[in-house]
């Protein structure tokens, strides 16, 4: 969360992180906040955490709202398509010029399309690494820190 100093209602996802009903769901809520924070750090930099439930989005200083899930393989499902019917809803009060879906793997052409279909930008990335947004964030030790963070939070 240091690495977001900025970003207003950081707090809402430690408290999500803390009231998780498991381990698995904890750390998959860690995950989402690491991708913030290389988001932020790489893409687009970030101004507030939207906490929906169970995703956390951020919302990007031009806008956009920036939803990153980590997963190896993301296709479309019954389950899938109500959690992308009940976030469409949830975030049709978001001021917002663009919605942007980033998968942290990859994901089935159909899911592409029913996500584009909702109004969704859709971003497939198998890796995140990525150049700094910044010369002066320095890539190497911003990940050695997130990552050495996540494992003493884990641990």
């Amino acid at each position: 969360m240091l690495q977001l100093p900025d970003v207003v209602n950081r707090e809402e996802v430690i408290e999500d992180t803390i009231v998780a009903s498991s381990i698995s769901e904890s750390k998959f809520f860690m995950n989402i906040v690491l991708l913030l924070v290389w988001f932020n750090n790489t893409e687009a930099p970030l101004k507030k955490i939207i906490n929906h439930g169970d995703i956390t989005s951020g919302l990007t200083v031009d806008n956009k709202i920036i939803t990153i899930i980590p997963v190896d393989y993301l296709c479309w499902s019954e389950k899938v398509a109500e959690s992308a019917r009940f976030h469409d809803q949830v975030f049709s009060d978001v001021k917002a010029q663009v919605r942007e879906l980033w998968i942290l793997g990859e994901i089935s052409e159909r899911a592409t399309l029913e996500y584009s279909n909702l109004g969704w930008e859709v971003h497939q990335k198998n890796s995140i690494e990525a150049e700094p947004l910044t010369e002066q964030v320095d890539k190497n030790e911003s990940t050695k820190g997130i990552n050495k963070r996540a494992f003493d939070v884990l641990k």
